[in-house]
């Protein structure tokens, strides 16, 4: 079931949980960020029914639709097709990924480009692999990644969800997996882009798998980074 919860203002969510292979569940989440004039920015869209999706309009005009990284794309053609004005916003490799897929891809603008007023997109350079976009909701003072970090707490679902998160090192703790590691192919631009996010004035983390957090959310989150934002210097060349 997927609920629709207030995380502060202008800031909403819906939540439920994904079923990633039989034995792995994840909760997951849907951040909806309101972005002025009554309109509506959805990050990652989920599986809607028609009154769940009345009850998202009723917060706003939903105008903005994204799909952050190459993975959580599965809802938003539908999202695209329910809100047809909506501008969808697609992370650059994706549409490669879709089309080798056969799905058909929404027209659109690639991340970082069209961002409504109040939401800053950071891109996330040198991980091809999961080409990840942040945005941050500056009247909310609200950072919003996706599977850049993990905060799974408490009992979870599926006989195989807590060994998993305990290999990859993300076990009821803020956390980043450590498969992301491998998939980094340029640490430098990776750490560069991280330091921009970690400068920006957050008091919020929301990510889509976990517990948001409230309290310390930037020092928590630099802890979580510390793999990428401590990237060897460069080798220079001699002359």
């Amino acid at each position: 079931m997927t609920e629709l919860v207030r995380l502060a203002d202008d800031v909403h969510a819906l939540e439920s949980h994904l079923r990633v292979a039989p034995g792995f569940h994840l909760p997951i989440r849907s951040t909806l960020l309101g972005v002025g004039s009554g309109e509506l920015m959805v990050i990652s869209p989920l599986r809607m029914d028609d009154a769940l999706a009345a009850r998202v309009s009723a917060l706003g005009r939903v105008t903005h639709l994204v799909s952050p990284n190459k993975f959580h794309h599965l809802f938003v053609g539908d999202a695209a097709a329910r809100w047809p004005d909506a501008r969808v916003h697609l992370a650059g490799g994706l549409p490669a990924k879709l089309g080798k897929l056969g799905r058909a891809v929404p027209p659109h603008v690639a991340l970082p480009e069209g961002m409504p007023r109040d939401v800053q997109a950071i891109p996330v350079e040198g991980m091809p692999a999961l080409d990840e976009t942040l945005f941050f909701h500056a009247p909310s003072r609200t950072l919003v990644v996706t599977d850049l970090v993990f905060h799974v707490l408490g009992p979870t679902q599926g006989l195989l969800t807590g060994l998993i998160l305990r290999m990859v090192g993300a076990h009821q703790k803020l956390a980043q997996g450590l498969e992301l590691r491998f998939m980094v192919r340029d640490r430098e631009a990776t750490r560069q882009s991280l330091e921009r996010v970690m400068a920006l004035d957050f008091t919020r983390l929301v990510m889509a798998h976990g517990v948001v957090v409230e309290v310390d959310a930037k020092e928590r989150l630099r802890a979580a980074l510390r793999f990428m934002l401590t990237a060897p210097p460069r080798r220079q060349l001699r002359a």
